[in-house]
């Protein structure tokens, strides 16, 4: 999972350094793809699993053969060039991404916009760009400028703003052609901590479904071009299901990551059952129309029409290699987007696509790509220039920019091509809709100060998991959620609310202090929903 900010939460870190202890290393799951590709030899050759298996086993140990005659073969390679000794005045800018793709995948064009910016900005040697930015102790390195989260990041919830932060607003203000006008809805007003910019927005990326107009063909349905309404999607459901040679096979499908998807499709259908304009929000769960919206999603799952595997474990199922057999997938579209990259890459990927259907409410859920300075940097405003050249040539990037204005790029549109473009107009369109319902989080988090807060939408994801994978009454279940949550606030009353910066310190200082404090939420959860002990098993790893 994915969080928005410079450092993790305590809870989250420690959970983080406890799998690290027994994390399977990238090298140990070198033999994954072979898995991926006898699943296809199964489902697209109708080849039988052992066989399938039994021939990519062969495969390997083939390569393997293979790779140790090699062994032997000596490899040059020419020294790269040194960087020239620095003039007096010269700095080198370092610039940190999380992401090595990013710039792997268009090196030369990166390599042409840090020439272009050196050449107008005399005094800057060249700029480092750092896709290493991390160290193994999970640390950013110290000698960063200023860096560009590529996995997109909101500062919700966040009431302080850490010191190696630099507020951009001095900046901002004596920059002429900043306009904030100029930036999507909502996206300038999600890098800002108290009212004070600490990110600057470079993309946006939204979740979005992709549809595969070729089956919409086959099966009759007009395709939708950018938007759809709710009717048009419950005629595809329908239609698509019909027409599956396997019933298994969902005609929704999700690769995103927690619950946000399932929440876009209840307010597509009208429902709201959480209400984040307050803190800590509001549950609605058992309010008519909210009913109505999850009864008819919950529908479609129990029917495997839409695919549920369980919003409890946050699972998801991955991007198989079988794009020619998805019919409808959730999606995030944006710097790590497999399909974005394909698409652009192949220009014949099957799928395009298309917002969230339009009902009673048009859902829209993004994060925001944003570029950070560090306060401790000596080359501020290169920094700032340098983050506003990024702006300024959208295409270095794997995502939507989040600047209106560079829609109309014609190095962008000539990148992806006149579809993808014309789809973040329409993007853009629906976050102005009246009727448009921002969702708080990508990945389904809770943007709360309360502590405590981020455990309760486990209550009503248990409600959802019994009621679609157990065939559960859903109303019992639904005002079972809404009880235990209540039966939650009050335990947790007794807990002194710490602001997170607080909890933060207190970790920092003494870990099992921290842990034994955010444990105080978990046993509560687990006192009035044992179930969920498994969900939160590393609290309890030490009592067993």
């Amino acid at each position: 999972m994915f969080f928005t900010r410079g450092e993790f939460e305590p809870e989250v870190q420690a959970i983080i350094d406890r799998a690290m202890e027994v994390a399977i290393s990238p090298a140990e799951m070198r033999y994954a793809d072979g898995f991926y590709i006898a699943r296809s030899m199964v489902s697209e050759e109708n080849v039988d699993p052992e066989t399938a298996l039994a021939d990519i086993e062969q495969r390997i140990s083939d390569l393997l053969v293979e790779a140790r005659e090699r062994q032997s073969v000596t490899i040059t390679v020419a020294q790269p060039e040194s960087r020239r000794e620095l003039a007096a005045g010269e700095v080198v800018l370092n610039f940190g991404m999380n992401s090595s793709g990013i710039v792997s995948a268009r090196r030369q064009q990166w390599e042409d916009a840090v020439s272009a910016f050196t050449q107008a900005n005399p005094t800057i040697a060249d700029v480092d760009l750092d896709t290493n930015m991390y160290g193994l102790d999970g640390q950013m390195d110290t000698e960063i400028d200023c860096w560009y989260n590529s996995f997109g990041s909101s500062f919700s919830g966040v009431t302080e703003a850490p010191e190696e932060w630099l507020a951009l607003d001095p900046l901002l203000n004596v920059d002429p052609n900043f306009n904030p006008d100029d930036f999507l809805p909502g996206v300038l007003e999600s890098v800002q901590i108290g009212g004070t910019v600490y990110g600057y927005p470079v993309t946006v990326q939204p979740v979005v479904m992709w549809i595969n107009p070729t089956r919409f063909e086959e099966a009759g349905l007009p395709v939708p071009e950018g938007s759809w309404t709710l009717s048009a999607f419950n005629d595809a459901l329908v239609t698509l299901a019909s027409l599956r040679e396997d019933t298994d096979m969902p005609v929704v499908r999700s690769d995103l990551y927690g619950s946000t998807g399932m929440m876009m499709l209840i307010a597509s259908y009208g429902g709201l059952p959480i209400d984040y304009n307050t803190d800590p929000p509001t549950y609605n769960l058992m309010e008519a129309q909210n009913l109505a919206a999850i009864e008819q999603v919950v529908a479609y799952a129990r029917d495997g029409l839409i695919d549920y595997s369980g919003l409890l474990s946050n699972s998801s199922t991955f991007f198989g290699g079988i794009p020619d057999n998805d019919l409808i997938v959730i999606d995030v579209l944006g710097d790590q987007s497999f399909r974005l990259q394909t698409q652009e890459q192949l220009n014949e990927y099957p799928l395009q696509p298309i917002t969230f259907p339009s009902g009673i409410y048009t859902p829209v859920a993004y994060s925001v790509g944003m570029a950070q300075i560090m306060s401790a940097s000596l080359n501020i405003q290169p920094c700032y220039d340098w983050i506003i050249s990024i702006t300024e040539n959208p295409e270095l990037l794997t995502g939507m920019p989040a600047q209106q204005s560079a829609l109309e790029n014609p190095a962008l549109i000539a990148q992806y091509g006149e579809d993808i473009v014309a789809f973040y107009r329409e993007l853009t369109t629906s976050l102005t809709a009246p009727d448009t319902v921002l969702m708080p989080n990508i990945y389904g988090g809770v943007p709360s100060t309360t502590q405590g807060a981020w455990i309760e939408p486990a209550f009503f994801y248990k409600a959802l998991d019994n009621a679609i994978l157990e065939d559960a009454d859903l109303e019992t279940e639904l005002t079972r959620a809404e009880e235990n949550i209540a039966m939650f606030r009050e335990c947790s009353s007794g807990i002194e609310q710490l602001t997170q910066e607080e909890v933060t310190a207190l970790y920092e200082d003494d870990q099992e202090a921290g842990f034994a404090y955010i444990r105080q939420f978990v046993d509560c959860a687990v006192t009035i929903l044992p179930e969920l002990r498994n969900q939160y098993s590393y609290y309890y790893q030490d009592d067993e």
